[in-house]
């Protein structure tokens, strides 16, 4: 990662931030998506 990629990083986190987004869960979330790309599989 060069160092244009890493300001333009934390700024994306800094917004996130701002926004009351933990940017640290958000991937998670998004890592966890990636993960189960058919979406939700509950059904009630």
């Amino acid at each position: 990662m060069g160092l244009a990629d890493a300001r333009k990083a934390r700024d994306a986190a800094k917004l996130q931030k701002s926004d009351g987004i933990n940017p640290v869960q958000a991937r998670k979330v998004e890592k966890l998506k990636a993960m189960t790309p058919g979406g939700d599989t509950f059904v009630a």
